[in-house]
């Protein structure tokens, strides 16, 4: 039985991984795509301007990305040429989803779009090992 139980538990762990890796590819691609939109926010002339996939990844690959952090937010930077007032500063990026709980120990920083990979992989990655677990542990006893 504890073979068994050992068995079970490494394919969870290789589904796991198999969803980690998923996700961030099926993210990376579809945050570039050509009909996704980012809306940043000029740190200069305080005006809002969309970019889609293609050109926020030609910007931001290589750009200077600044991390501000409170207990109670989180803020995410780039520093390339703003499209409205052409001056090199900061931009910060607007997500849908913005929030922060538990004092800064969780946070969520995604798109709209992106929401239901994430739901994805909680419920293929993370769900079968908190549902599987108690089983094992009875198992290998």
């Amino acid at each position: 039985m504890f073979y068994i139980g050992i068995f079970v538990f490494l394919l969870l762990a290789v589904n796991f991984f198999y969803r980690v890796i998923n996700l961030f590819i099926k993210i990376n691609r579809q945050a570039y795509s050509q009909d996704t939109t980012h809306t940043f926010k000029c740190s200069t002339c305080n005006q809002s301007y969309t970019l889609t996939g293609p050109e926020t990844k030609k910007l931001v690959k290589g750009a200077v990305v600044i991390k501000k952090s409170t207990p109670r937010s989180r803020t995410t930077f780039y520093q390339f040429r703003c499209p409205q007032c052409g001056s090199y500063s900061n931009q910060e990026k607007i997500f849908d989803i913005n929030t922060t709980k538990g004092l800064g120990t969780v946070r969520a920083q995604i798109d709209s779009d992106q929401l239901p990979l994430v739901i994805d992989f909680l419920l293929k990655g993370v769900l079968p090992i908190f549902l599987v677990m108690p089983f094992l542990n009875l198992i290998i006893r």
